[in-house]
């Protein structure tokens, strides 16, 4: 993320991220939490529980981190979880978390390609559905969704649980 150019789609990859990408990633998410609740639960220094979870995630069938990468800089990242399911004929659902493109390269179409990516494993993986949460106050984030062809359904509905020991 060192590089103050605005990159271009056409130099984009999206990869499955690294144990090296892990700084990277952390600075993202400090950007999407910034200016909410959970803030201080988003930290940009690597800690050991920043390292199970990554190992975790790695270990899970289905479980993925990708990195949009432009000039050797991660300028965003997304996840994607594919979820086993007894219903609509045993086709497992995919829901989509963290999606982040680093404040400097936002209306680049990187979080269209990452968006892409994740959708694409997803309908290859034969889910028959993806779906992502997004706060309400997210209002350029819902446009976004929306023009990617994702619509708006029912309600999300969540119980955040603080830190070990904070109450």
């Amino acid at each position: 993320m060192e590089s103050t150019q605005r990159p271009q789609r056409d130099n984009l990859v999206v990869r499955e991220s690294t144990l090296d990408d892990l700084q990277c990633i952390l600075e993202l998410y400090a950007q999407l939490f910034s200016n909410t609740d959970q803030a201080s639960e988003n930290r940009k220094e690597r800690l050991s529980s920043h390292y199970e979870a990554f190992s975790e995630i790695k270990r899970s069938p289905g479980s993925y981190v990708f990195v949009a990468e432009s000039a050797r800089a991660i300028v965003g990242t997304i996840a994607i979880s594919i979820i086993p399911n007894l219903s609509h004929c045993g086709r497992p659902w995919a829901v989509i978390e963290n999606v982040v493109v680093d404040e400097r390269a936002r209306k680049s179409s990187i979080g269209a390609a990452l968006m892409q990516h994740a959708i694409g494993l997803a309908r290859a993986r034969g889910c028959f559905r993806v779906i992502l949460s997004s706060s309400v106050h997210r209002e350029g984030s819902h446009k976004f969704y929306q023009r990617l062809g994702l619509e708006a359904f029912g309600y999300s509905f969540n119980v955040h649980f603080p830190p070990a020991g904070k109450a």
